[in-house]
């Protein structure tokens, strides 16, 4: 519903009729109630809502038999009626909106509370972002039960629930993207019970606390995007606000594959560690990698500092940084 200013009535734009509609993009429309025409577009397979200001589905979702995305992104729905259960062709759940901050706050990802049989769903292949924390790990063993899963996010991950979460993930042997973000900032993530990994993950992003890197991690051979191991074919690593990071994580210097190394916002003391002409440093962990960057976020925008700009000796971070880009920018580097 390109450009609509009003409400969007779906009589008037289609008088004759739809009910053979396959597709409903209503993304970014000026709605704050789940339109009721909905209802009878039986055959509906896909339907979008994303960006709009809808707050909760109605229980006639069930109705949708045929329906196999359903795309809330950004919408402000928390949670959904237990007639969502009724979709057993139901492949993609897409339930979640960010807060946009000049720097991501830790906070700054919204999940929702996922229903307690959604193990029925065992169509679905993408399923982000759940809430974890809220009935002591029964919806983690259920996520065991969906074993076409492909995409998994998760929110509010506590480090008790970990075992039970590898377990899960163990069954999960088509995933190819792994999210988990713990509850808090200092919550540890603990995945370290995992013993087959799905070999089929392309991305892993762990938002928390780490007391280790997870030790599978080496033996998964198609990683393009998140951490890395020995063997790890990981093309691009992040590596974001860890204060307690004393030196370059060993095992990087094995990544040959590695394009791009980013550190956002770390101190300088963690720096100058990787820098060439200090003493005793780990350049030589990084210096096989074509792209190394050092990135914080200024009034500005954001800062972002290539490790040769500072080899040459700029005096970071007081000199001009290399360049400056917009938080948008940035973000399609994160992709």
């Amino acid at each position: 519903m390109f450009r609509v200013a009003e409400k969007p009535l779906l009589q008037k734009y289609f008088p004759g009729g739809f009910r053979l509609l396959n597709v409903l993009d209503l993304q970014n429309a000026p709605l704050n109630v789940f339109p009721v025409e909905v209802v009878n577009l039986f055959f509906l397979k896909y339907l979008s809502l994303k960006g709009t200001k809808v707050k909760t589905i109605p229980r006639f979702i069930g109705k949708l038999q045929n329906l196999e995305t359903l795309d809330l992104k950004h919408s402000l729905v928390t949670e959904l009626p237990v007639e969502i259960l009724k979709l057993q062709h139901l492949r993609h759940l897409l339930v979640y909106r960010y807060e946009f901050v000049p720097y991501g706050d830790f906070h700054s990802k919204y999940g929702f509370k996922v229903l307690a049989k959604i193990g029925v769903l065992t169509s679905l292949q993408k399923l982000s972002f759940i809430k974890a924390n809220e009935d002591g790990g029964a919806i983690l063993r259920e996520l065991g039960k969906l074993v076409q899963l492909r995409r998994l996010g998760i929110v509010q991950m506590r480090k008790q629930d970990g075992k039970t979460l590898c377990s899960s993930i163990e069954k999960l042997t088509k995933l190819c993207t792994l999210s988990i973000t713990s509850r808090e900032e200092d919550e540890i993530i603990d995945l370290q019970h995992l013993s087959s990994p799905p070999l089929l993950l392309q991305r892993l992003y762990l938002r928390g606390r780490l007391e280790t890197l997870p030790h599978w991690i080496p033996s998964l051979h198609s990683l393009v995007r998140g951490a890395g191991g020995s063997n790890a074919f990981c093309k691009k690593l992040s590596i974001q606000r860890c204060k307690s990071l004393e030196k370059v994580p060993s095992g990087i210097e094995h990544l040959m594959k590695l394009k791009v190394l980013e550190f956002f916002d770390m101190p300088e003391t963690f720096i100058k560690t990787v820098l060439p002409h200090e003493k005793d440093n780990d350049y030589w962990k990084v210096a096989h990698i074509p792209e190394v960057y050092f990135t914080y976020w200024k009034e500005c925008g954001w800062e972002v500092y290539p490790l040769e700009g500072l080899s040459e000796g700029e005096n970071f971070p007081h000199d001009q940084p290399s360049s400056v880009m917009k938080s948008h920018e940035l973000e399609t580097r994160w992709k």
